[in-house]
This record gives structure tokens, sequence and C-alpha cells, in this order.
């Protein structure tokens, strides 16, 4: 059901920004550096200052429309091994396949948790990406009225 539910209300934010009706926060993108290469080794160097989690990219989270209808269960899953470098995140990429910063985050706030957010990046360990998904929360919901958090824990009994 959560699958289900995040897809729905994902394809409607992500159609919102492509039709210019959700932003990104100008300031917010302004935390991070595009243009510097990051340290992208999943095990060694997480200490680096310059490895992408201390820099503020978080793992590439697939939207459901990336997928093969048979392996639609893994949207909104987050994987380690997706980019290699900021040129993938950038709108004006030449990368084969850019991706979107904004858009990945909305999607890893809206189907994890605060509580799981945190497990995957302990705020002490990663302060730039407790800020930025700390201002995405703040910013959809009082600019848009779009309670990410609310959508990640889904309905109340």
């Amino acid at each position: 059901m959560k699958l289900k539910r995040c897809s729905f209300l994902y394809a409607i934010i992500k159609a919102a920004k492509e039709n210019g009706k959700i932003a990104v926060p100008t300031d917010w993108l302004g935390n991070l550096d595009f243009e510097t290469k990051f340290v992208a080794d999943n095990t060694n160097n997480l200490e680096n200052e310059n490895h992408r989690l201390k820099r503020g990219f978080i793992y590439y989270v697939y939207a459901p429309e990336e997928l093969p209808a048979y392996r639609a269960e893994l949207a909104f899953v987050y994987y380690k091994d997706v980019y290699n470098g900021p040129q993938y995140w950038t709108e004006n990429s030449t990368a084969a396949n850019p991706k979107d910063y904004f858009l990945n985050f909305i999607r890893m706030a809206m189907f994890y948790t605060k509580d799981e957010f945190y497990k995957k990046y302990p705020q002490d360990q990663y302060p730039l990406i407790s800020k930025q998904y700390e201002d995405l929360l703040t910013y959809m919901k009082g600019t848009y009225g779009i309670d990410l958090e609310s959508i990640a824990k889904g309905p109340q009994e």
C-alpha cells in the first residue's frame, strides 16, 4: 500500500515540478558543491570530508517510472552504487542519465519516515544531509502544504 500511495503522490509532485508549479528553493541547492568530484566509495573513506555523504549527496532512490513493471517493488528503495560524481546531479549535465537532486530528495523524504531517514543518515555524521532534509520538509509544507513526513508515515489508525 505504501508503494502505491507514494507512487501516486510522487507522480503529482514530479508533474507539478516539471510544469513549474513547484520550484526548487534557490538557497537549498546553494549549500552544495556540484563542481568538485567527490569520493563515492560505499565502504571506505566514509570519514573523508569529500565523501559524497559528507558533501550532502544522498544515495539514489529510484522513481517508479524508472523501473520496468516486473521490478516495481524496487521503487523508492535507495541504492548506494548509482552515481559516481556530482555531474550526474546537475540539471545541465551532459551525463547519459542526469539525475535530479531535488526529486531524489523528495522521493527519499516521502517514502522514509524521519526515524528511518536518520537511521540511514545519522544527523551527527551527516549534518549537511540533515540540514537539506529538514529544510526540504519545512519548505514543502510551508510553501505548498505538502507534508512529506506524513506521506511517509501514511494513514494513522
